[in-house]
């Protein structure tokens, strides 16, 4: 298992460098600790929806705070729950002409984060998943 400790990089400083001297055994490095900070849109289920919205989905990630904003392409999901810091539920706009829809999360902070290549409008009563090809021929 690792510590916080463990996770830390050291980066030179030169700050602290002693005159100049040509060895290799001094260390010139001391821990620093790194955060992450933002927000990350990872999943959606269901994927897709029909065209007509509507329906609810949940959206998983990082970083969500009360009070943020979904949209899916330019149009605005209604709604909004931010359940916790990693899950928010939004009933989906109807579509505005698309059928890919970059998600957009953000925070009133105006810090954001997409999805993309993950959600898709359907016509009503068409089956999620990627489309079907038609077989060519007779």
């Amino acid at each position: 298992m690792s510590t916080s400790a463990d996770r830390r990089r050291r980066v030179s400083d030169p700050t602290d460098w002693p005159p100049i001297v040509n060895s290799p055994s001094i260390p010139f490095t001391r821990p620093i600790g790194v955060t992450s900070s933002g927000v990350a849109v990872e999943s959606v289920t269901p994927p897709c929806v029909s065209t007509e919205g509507g329906a609810f989905v949940t959206i998983t990630g990082s970083g969500f705070v009360p009070g943020a904003v979904v949209a899916f392409g330019v149009a605005d999901g209604t709604e909004t729950v931010v359940r916790d810091e990693h899950t928010i539920t939004v009933r989906v706009p109807a579509s505005s002409g698309v059928s890919d829809a970059v998600i957009t999360v953000t925070n009133p902070s105006l810090e954001s984060g997409q999805l993309t290549d993950e959600f898709q409008y359907r016509w009503p009563d068409s089956a999620c998943g990627k489309p079907r090809r038609r077989a060519s021929g007779r």
